[in-house]
């Protein structure tokens, strides 16, 4: 199988707190309801930057603005890869989906003691909390 392109959204709000949520709609087993960022599967011909305004609104009602990417890991889940994007909130307020299970804004601390995805913990270990 081929690797299947993810993309993920890392938002902050106005006090520096960032985005994250648990999906409830897949059973990931062990790491079922474990908290990351927002993200979703590209679609056929869409790139990153559409997928990401496309999964935000359908699954946060929000609109953002892709700013840049940041990197690529390999996901948690088999045969993903990960494209991690900082994005900007340009509007909406959160109206989670059915996927959806939960949401929160979190400072370095309260994400520190999550039940995070084990690569979003590297992620944020890395590229973040340098």
């Amino acid at each position: 199988m081929s690797a299947i392109p993810i993309t993920t959204a890392l938002i902050k709000n106005k006090d520096n707190k960032y985005l994250l949520v648990q999906q409830q709609s897949r059973d990931y087993g062990e790491m079922t309801y474990l908290w990351y960022p927002p993200s979703g599967h590209l679609e056929k011909g869409e790139t990153y930057k559409e997928c990401l305004i496309r999964e935000m609104k359908e699954e946060l009602n929000i609109d953002i603005k892709p700013i840049k990417e940041m990197c690529v890991t390999k996901g948690d889940i088999k045969d993903y890869i990960v494209h991690w994007w900082e994005c900007k909130l340009i509007g909406g307020t959160i109206q989670k989906d059915s996927t959806i299970k939960d949401f929160g804004y979190f400072t370095k601390e309260e994400i520190k003691k999550l039940n995070l995805f084990p690569q979003t913990r590297i992620f944020f270990n890395k590229y973040i909390w340098i």
